[in-house]
């Protein structure tokens, strides 16, 4: 291919991606903030497939952003990939079977990330502990549910705030009324 056609197609290209990233942004609002930017990711990835297939097939002029941006977010959700096979639904690690069979999945230690481990700890009381934090976080508002994750993975209550909105403070009685929540949830031990 001549460089010029290959600078016509990244220049047009390069106008539709502020587009593509700002939809896939909103799509993926209310995931986690590593998960949001895997998707949105994942989503420019396959509106750059798209649009170089149109150009391929001489359909350049019907490569608006709009519609390459919210194919995209389609093929995410449904758990596609830019260049890689489909995920088995029979894979009970594939986010497609994970989807199709109602179920989640999560690693043993994924409650060290959230800085709450215990090493001292049985493995039974752990496998507990997960169970029981997992139904008390259910059991919070949304709101709460964002600033114990925030609050979880590092961030400091000033950054938080400035995510919601609301005072350093606001966020502080926040997570002294969750902490009253769990304590009471707890059961008394004998």
């Amino acid at each position: 291919m001549p460089l010029l056609q290959r600078i016509a197609i990244a220049a047009g290209w390069l106008g539709r991606l502020p587009h593509v990233e700002a939809h896939a942004r909103i799509s993926f609002r209310k995931d986690t903030p590593e998960r949001k930017e895997d998707q949105v990711q994942e989503a420019v990835a396959i509106a750059w497939v798209a649009y170089q297939r149109l150009l391929a097939r001489g359909q350049g002029d019907r490569a608006f952003a709009g519609p390459l941006a919210g194919y995209a977010v389609r093929q995410v959700r449904a758990g596609r990939h830019a260049g890689i096979p489909q995920d088995s639904a029979k894979d009970v690690l594939s986010g497609n079977a994970q989807r199709k069979h109602h179920f989640t999945t999560a690693t043993f230690g994924a409650i060290d990330t959230l800085r709450l481990e215990d090493r001292r700890a049985s493995i039974a009381d752990h496998v507990a502990f997960v169970i029981d934090f997992r139904e008390w976080m259910a059991m919070q508002n949304r709101r709460h549910r964002r600033v114990l994750s925030w609050l979880a993975a590092g961030e400091k209550p000033a950054a938080v705030a400035g995510r919601l909105g609301v005072s350093p403070a606001r966020v502080s009685q926040i997570r002294k009324k969750c902490q009253v929540s769990w304590e009471a949830f707890q059961p008394v031990d004998a």
